[in-house]
């Protein structure tokens, strides 16, 4: 299911609920329910290794392509980060975002920092990530806010369980090292 459809079908009751790295907003959190957070990150930027053509991060892409996912966070810290760039928002055929960041088809790619680390890992130098964030964010369980009450109290029990033992600290870390392999 694309993601900008995610929310949706969850406040529809299409689905009892959604785990996809999606981040806890005030906005989101108006219409749907969440678990506590279960893992956080920055909102990061990627570059070419080179490009610079400003002070700030804000001016050296202003009027430039920048890339982030239609309906995530990373498309909305472009949107207040980064307001005089230009939002790209799909992915043209079936290449990826960083085959745009290395065509120059845009100029840099806003997304999660794990997705972020990847990109420049595994990019054989050609990227590099910029130096600040653009915001932090934590990422929830989602539910529809009219069937979420008992549910969300047992995720949150079974998230703290996790996080007690340590089995939540490995997991973030053995993904994070697959995302970058």
């Amino acid at each position: 299911m694309p993601f900008d459809q995610l929310l949706g079908s969850v406040a529809a009751g299409e689905v009892d609920l959604v785990c996809a790295t999606m981040g806890i907003t005030e906005e989101r959190a108006r219409s749907v329910a969440f678990s506590d957070p279960y893992f956080e990150t920055e909102i990061a930027v990627v570059l070419r290794t080179g490009f610079g053509v400003g002070p700030t991060l804000a001016e050296r892409l202003a009027g430039r392509p920048v890339h982030a996912g239609r309906g995530t966070t990373s498309e909305a810290a472009v949107r207040k980060s980064l307001p005089n760039a230009i939002a790209v928002l799909e992915t043209k055929g079936e290449g990826s975002s960083s085959d745009m960041l290395l065509s120059g088809e845009v100029d840099a790619l806003v997304m999660d920092g794990p997705a972020a680390a990847a990109v420049v890992a595994n990019g054989g130098g050609a990227f590099v990530l910029a130096p600040n964030p653009l915001a932090s964010e934590k990422y929830g369980i989602v539910l529809a806010r009219d069937r979420s009450d008992g549910l969300v109290k047992q995720l949150n029990a079974a998230l703290r369980e996790l996080r007690e033992n340590g089995q939540l600290a490995e997991l973030d870390f053995r993904f994070e090292l697959d995302a970058q392999n």
